[in-house]
């Protein structure tokens, strides 16, 4: 399905949702919809509204579609899959934004939570597992890796091994971390741990792999 199609999925059920609270609304209390200029809310307050009048939402969309959709592709290198992911990832975004709290973090961090989860599951549902992409020539600057004592050929080969053999969590965190620039913080709100848990889990893989290179220091994250 296309990004034109998947829009226009968005908007009619923003409109059949309308509709449904428009009527309810009238039959309470005769009261009528009014809507605020969107550019002059924050998006704390467009989500609350967005709670109410899903026309609100599509704010929400047009402003997160874009990194929602290089989050899911970078996942999966295939368009039409990720089209998929992304369309269910903002229907179930907008059918339980009522469950949404702001604790601290962006309303983004929860979208990144729910399209991290529609892709967990379609590669559950196809018994398959995902492949990570990324550039190995980043890995060096990516780690900070500047000592030239370190074969960094040998780093990044080991570095490569040790990625094969991690469960879909850490893989997730070396992903987020180091490749996509997250802080703990933000990482900890997308795969729902505590902050301390994420940055010993990519502490200890960054030690594995200095280790084997038989380093007598560790570099700190």
């Amino acid at each position: 399905m296309s990004s034109i199609m998947t829009h226009v999925l968005i908007e009619t059920m923003i409109r059949a949702r309308l509709n449904t609270k428009k009527e309810k609304s009238v039959r309470q209390s005769g009261m009528k919809v009014s809507y605020r200029k969107k550019d002059s809310l924050s998006e704390e307050e467009i989500v609350m509204l967005a709670k109410e009048d899903p026309t609100y939402f599509d704010f929400l969309y047009r402003k997160h579609f874009q990194a929602i959709f290089l989050f899911i592709n970078r996942r999966t290198a295939r368009e039409q899959l990720t089209k998929d992911i992304v369309q269910n990832t903002f229907i179930k975004a907008m059918l339980n934004i009522h469950k949404f709290e702001y604790k601290g973090f962006p309303f983004s961090s929860w979208l990144y939570r729910i399209a991290l989860n529609e892709l967990n599951q379609y590669f559950r549902d196809k018994n398959t597992t995902r492949m990570i992409s990324f550039d190995s020539k980043e890995i060096p600057e990516t780690l900070e890796i500047d000592d030239e004592q370190v074969d960094k050929d040998a780093l990044i080969s080991i570095l490569m091994n040790e990625i094969d053999q991690l469960k879909e969590t850490d893989l997730l965190l070396i992903e987020m971390h180091f490749f996509e620039k997250r802080s703990y913080k933000e990482i900890s709100e997308i795969l729902d741990i505590k902050e301390g848990n994420a940055k010993v889990k990519v502490h200890r893989i960054k030690a594995v792999s200095y280790t084997h290179l038989t380093l007598p220091t560790i570099c700190s994250v």
